[in-house]
């Protein structure tokens, strides 16, 4: 008899937590990446990160203010990307006031070597933004996140 009530226990355990891991993964899953509006400081340094990702220096430059990118005749600042690398860039707050704005990201990155071993790096970032003629631009920090 105690074992019977051994086993359904166990049984019912076990079916609790299949169904509690299904219910994580289907709510986290699923998530969807925001897009920012661009004309907003949010969306000026989701765009900036984007294009840092996909290789678009150039691209990304154009989202810096002129004191930041330089006069252009500098050498390219090489990028840091690990093509084994999987990132996740997530917005963690931002202050927006009448010509400036602070936006805070964390950029985690997770590493995955032969087999199962993985490894995992996460940092704040933290863009100054100011708004010139009408646009947003990124004014620090003066290197590219990764």
């Amino acid at each position: 008899m105690r074992k019977d009530r051994w086993v359904l226990g166990f049984t019912a355990g076990a079916l609790a937590l299949v169904i509690l891991a299904i219910l994580t993964v289907s709510l986290t899953g699923g998530r969807q990446a925001i897009d920012y509006p661009e004309e907003t400081p949010v969306g000026v340094v989701q765009r900036y990160l984007l294009a840092l990702e996909d290789g678009r220096v150039e691209a990304a430059r154009e989202y810096l203010g002129s004191s930041v990118r330089g006069d252009g005749r500098r050498s390219e600042i090489p990028l840091r990307a690990s093509p084994e690398g999987v990132r996740r860039i997530v917005l963690v707050s931002k202050t927006v006031e009448a010509e400036t704005a602070v936006v805070v990201v964390e950029i985690s990155t997770v590493y995955q070597s032969s087999g199962i071993k993985s490894s995992a790096s996460s940092n704040l970032m933290t863009f100054e933004l100011r708004l010139v003629q009408g646009v947003w631009k990124i004014m620090s920090p003066p290197f590219f996140p990764f």
